[in-house]
């Protein structure tokens, strides 16, 4: 993976396709996608079309992503992926759940926010 993050409960493209469609902030078809993907697998070359053509069909049934098809641009066949949930949102519901597996959720909460916030 190059610059894209992890984001959490996702594989290891998912991250990279969800951070186009929430940076797109529009829907985009898997070709647009593929051209604004930063990612390299660990051979180091680029997923393949139908790659992330398959993975982004997986993040439509996880109800990550909304898909249409013909949005009247001349692209009748494509289908046109856009975020169903936003990145804060995707991310706070990630939390929740990990916050979920400690004894004391509170203790956890209180831990990570004194990592990532300045004193």
């Amino acid at each position: 993976m190059s610059a894209a993050r992890k984001v959490p409960g996702l594989g290891p493209l998912e991250p990279a396709i969800m951070t186009v469609i929430w940076d797109a902030r529009r829907p985009l078809t898997v070709s647009a996608a593929c051209e604004r993907l930063d990612y390299r697998a660990s051979h180091g070359e680029a997923p393949a079309y139908t790659t992330v053509m398959t993975v982004t069909t997986i993040l439509t049934r996880k109800g990550l992503l909304t898909r249409a098809m013909d949005l009247g641009d001349g692209h009748a066949r494509a289908w046109w992926y856009e975020a169903h949930i936003t990145r804060e949102d995707h991310l706070a519901t990630a939390i929740a759940d990990a916050l979920g597996f400690g004894p004391d959720p509170a203790a956890v909460l209180r831990r990570a926010l004194r990592a990532h916030l300045p004193v």
